[in-house]
């Protein structure tokens, strides 16, 4: 294809599809902290979203707002943040609602991501402390509370 024949091609797509568009807008302005607050922000609001005492997460919001920074290719920090952010509010929410056995498998699937992409990248230290305090602060005392902790140790230990 010609220069010409490329810039057009560039053009439509950017027209055409939000993520073609979001990655050229990235690519011409890599912003990844206004990029990763934004992400923050839909994961926040998906994790807050509750009925009589029971998460009404949508977790395909959550893994696509985590897409959307890993989609960009900003590297294994950013992907990293994002990941320990949705693992943090997994285990905060546990004292807030009801927690069922499918979303705290994708919670647990999520955390096993975090600790591979992290230990590939070489940081697993400097996050593995901040993934074990949260862990460690989720309350305890009621069953379904207990099991979800559990769970997610053992994810983390099976990740290790």
């Amino acid at each position: 294809m010609s220069a010409d024949q490329l810039s057009a091609l560039i053009l439509d797509l950017y027209a055409a599809r939000k993520d073609a568009k979001d990655y050229l807008d990235f690519f011409v302005n890599p912003d990844i902290d206004t990029r990763l607050e934004k992400a923050y922000s839909i994961i926040d609001r998906e994790m807050s979203r509750s009925s009589r005492g029971r998460s009404t997460t949508r977790i395909t919001r959550v893994k696509n707002a985590v897409n959307s920074i890993t989609s960009l290719g900003a590297g294994p920090q950013a992907n990293a943040d994002v990941l320990l952010h949705v693992v943090k509010e997994a285990c905060a929410m546990s004292g807030r609602v009801f927690v069922k056995d499918s979303l705290r498998t994708a919670f647990a699937t999520l955390l096993q991501r975090l600790v591979s992409e992290a230990d590939a990248a070489g940081m697993l230290s400097a996050y593995l402390p901040e993934i074990e305090k949260a862990i460690n602060a989720m309350p305890s005392g009621i069953f379904s509370r207990n099991a979800y902790k559990t769970q997610l140790g053992e994810a983390l230990a099976e990740a290790l």
